[in-house]
Order: C-alpha cells, then structure tokens, then sequence
C-alpha cells in the first residue's frame, strides 16, 4: 500500500482601486440681466383763485335769484301788509263819516299824489369788498429709479471623489490531500 499525502498552499490575492475622482457641470455662468427703466409719473393740480363779489353786488342792488326772490317775497308781504293798513284806516275814517268830517278830499289827495310819492336812498359805490380765496397748486409726483436685475445663476458642479480601495480575498484555501493506493496482493500458488 502506498500513501501519497498532498498539500496546497493557501493563496490570498487582492485587487485594487485607483482613487478617482469625477466632475460633472462646468460652472459656467449665463447671463440673465434685465434693466428696468426708471419711471416718473406727474400730477399738477392747478391753482384755483375763487372770488365772491355777492355781498358787494347786493349793496348795489344787484342779487342773485335766489336772493332776488327772497327780497321781492318780503316786499311783497310789507306792500300787502302796507296796503291792507291804509284800506283799514280809509275804511275806518268812512265809518265815522256822520260826525261831519269828510274823508274824500284827504282819501283823494293822499290816493292820488302821497301814496306814490317815493324815497330814494341808493348807494353807488359798495363798502364790502370782494372775498378773494386761493388755493395754492401743487405737482405731485413719483419717481421709480431704474435699476437692474442680475438672474444670473452659475451651473451647477457636481464632484465625485471615490477614495483607493483595496479588497483582499482567498483565491485558494491551504489543504492536505492524503490518498492511499492499495498494493496489489500476488498470491500464487
């Protein structure tokens, strides 16, 4: 019999990995610029000069309608009221008429001459004077200065660094081989 022993050698191997390192974008930047213009905007608000003369033009007689009417409705009642008195008082002397006393010489004179008989006060020069209101005018405005507008954004860059690597593995495990091969037994006779 023979014995035939065997080994083998443990193998341990490796592989390795450059460090690497990768760049994606280059940075670059477009320009994105936009300028805005500058803006001015105006309102004129023009002086107003208002000048009411109406007290002076009253003193002179001269009125507006709304006054006009309003003297004329008092005269109106004064004349009435006027009238209705000297009706009352003629009226009154006729009634007393059989005490001898004749009412128709004085009715008749002051009927035909004392009744229209007038005064006459005017005025010719108005002491008021005229009331003068101004307001002042104005500009108003707003201005926007122009300015401009950077929406520029670079491009993004991505880098990717791999560090160096080494694995290490068993590419072949150590072993012993142990065989035996039987003789081969002759046996004669």
């Amino acid at each position: 019999m023979s014995l035939q022993i065997t080994s083998q050698k443990a193998i341990i191997t490796w592989d390795t990995q450059d460090a690497s390192l990768t760049q994606s974008g280059n940075g670059k930047q477009a320009l994105d610029i936009r300028v805005e213009k500058n803006s001015l905007e105006m309102e004129t608000v023009k002086p107003q000069v208002s000048i009411d003369q109406s007290e002076a033009f009253g003193e002179l007689g001269l009125k507006g309608i709304r006054a006009f009417m309003q003297e004329a409705v008092g005269y109106g009642q004064q004349m009435v009221s006027a009238g209705t008195d000297r009706i009352v008082s003629q009226g009154n002397e006729w009634i007393n008429i059989h005490t001898g006393v004749d009412p128709i010489p004085e009715q008749a004179i002051y009927n035909a001459y004392e009744m229209f008989e007038k005064s006459f006060s005017g005025v010719f020069s108005p002491v008021a004077r005229p009331q003068i209101d101004v307001q002042s005018g104005k500009v108003n405005y707003s201005f926007t200065p122009s300015r401009i507008v950077n929406s520029s954004r670079p491009q993004p860059v991505e880098m990717n660094y791999q560090p160096w690597r080494i694995d290490y593995y068993m590419k072949q495990y150590n072993s012993i081989n142990i065989s035996s091969t039987p003789t081969p037994f002759n046996q004669s006779v």
